[in-house]
């Protein structure tokens, strides 16, 4: 599970169970996978727990559903960028060929509980990882 304090966008600061105040969390190298011998070919994103954005419109907080846009694979890091209808950044995911990677949030996450309760989101991502000669 990740962990990521939303009070950076103006959430329920220092509630119950309050994280630090963060909008990014990462893994080192091996935190998610290792190629082995055959070393990295590709990682796709298969699934991801539904999530949704708060967005203003029209002066008025609304949640919006997100999802994944196609995946940008540079230099051996895989980036998928998240969005909503009204929001083109909601958060990224990148993962590198080492087994790294870094999930960052640029708004603010709906919660289950709406109001000034302080609890975590979880969000997982199911992937596959391809290795040089094709084997997952």
């Amino acid at each position: 599970m990740l962990e990521i304090d939303d009070d950076v966008f103006g959430g329920n600061l220092g509630g119950t169970g309050d994280v630090a105040n963060t909008s990014s969390v990462s893994g080192s190298a091996g935190s998610l996978f290792s190629a082995g011998a055959d070393g990295f070919g590709s990682v796709s994103l298969d699934s991801f727990t539904p999530f949704q954005a708060i967005a203003i419109v029209g002066g008025v907080a609304v949640p919006q559903d997100v999802v994944a846009g196609a995946p940008s694979a540079v230099g051996g890091s895989t980036t998928w960028t998240f969005s909503s209808s009204s929001i083109a950044t909601v958060a990224t995911l990148t993962i590198n060929a080492d087994g790294s990677y870094t999930f960052t949030t640029f708004a603010p996450l709906a919660h289950p509980t709406p109001g000034a309760t302080e609890e975590n989101l979880a969000v997982a991502f199911n992937f596959t990882v391809t290795d040089g000669d094709g084997d997952k």
